[in-house]
C-alpha cells in the first residue's frame, strides 16, 4: 500500500465499469494495470509478490509521476545545480498543515514541463527557530525559494520568494518568471 501511495489508484467493477474492461482488453479478475496521465496502458502487474510489487509500482512512480525528483540534501541541491547549470528550489516547510496542500501543487499538470529546469529540494524548518527568523520565515511557511547556487552567498539574495500554497498554474507563472531571470543573469 505504501508504494502505490505515489500512484492514483482507481478500482472498477466488472459489472460497472465494463466499459474500462473492453477498453483495456481486460478479461480476468483480478488485474492490474498501469496508465500514465493521458490513459495509456503502460505496464500490467509483472508478479504478485509483495517486493515485486513495490518495485515495479516505485518503477513506475519515477518513470511516470509528475513531481519534482528531489535531492537528498541542500549540499546535493547546490553541487547539482551548479553542476547542470540550473536554479535550486528549496521547499520550506514546518509539516504544518499548510505543508501538504501546497507539496500536491509540486505535481500538478501545469509544472510538468517545469520540474526538469530547477534542482528541487526539501527543507524542515521549525518555525520558531533562529534559523526561520534569520531566513524571515517564521510567519510565512511553507515556502518556496528561487536561488542561484552560483552565486557568493545564495539564501540571502534568492532570485524569488514564493509563499505557498498556490495552485499550480499561480506556480507555474512564478516559476516561469524565476527561471527567466536565472537565465538572463546567466545569458542561457
Amino acid at each position: 500500500m505504501k508504494a502505490s501511495e505515489r500512484l492514483v489508484r482507481v478500482m472498477a467493477d466488472s459489472g460497472r465499469h465494463i466499459w474500462l474492461f473492453k477498453k483495456y482488453g481486460v478479461s480476468s479478475m483480478p488485474t492490474v494495470l498501469f496508465l500514465d496521465s493521458e490513459g495509456k496502458k503502460v505496464a500490467d502487474l509483472k508478479s504478485r509478490e509483495a517486493s515485486d510489487v513495490m518495485e515495479q509500482m516505485n518503477e513506475i512512480a519515477d518513470k511516470h509521476n509528475r513531481e519534482p525528483k528531489w535531492a537528498e540534501t541542500e549540499d546535493a541541491a547546490f553541487s547539482a545545480g551548479k553542476e547542470e547549470q540550473k536554479p535550486v528550489l528549496i521547499f520550506f516547510h514546518d509539516n504544518g498543515p499548510k505543508t501538504e496542500p501546497a507539496s500536491k501543487a509540486f505535481g500538478e499538470l501545469p509544472l510538468a514541463d517545469l520540474l526538469d529546469r530547477f534542482v528541487w529540494v526539501k527543507k524542515s524548518v521549525d518555525a520558531k527557530s533562529d534559523e526561520a527568523k534569520k531566513l524571515g520565515l517564521s510567519s510565512s511557511l511553507p515556502a518556496l525559494w528561487v536561488v542561484d547556487p552560483q552565486a557568493e552567498e545564495p539564501m540571502s539574495d534568492p532570485l524569488k520568494k514564493i509563499r505557498l500554497p498556490k495552485s499550480g498554474a499561480n506556480l507555474k507563472s512564478e516559476l516561469t518568471s524565476a527561471l527567466k531571470s536565472w537565465e538572463k543573469k546567466h545569458k542561457k
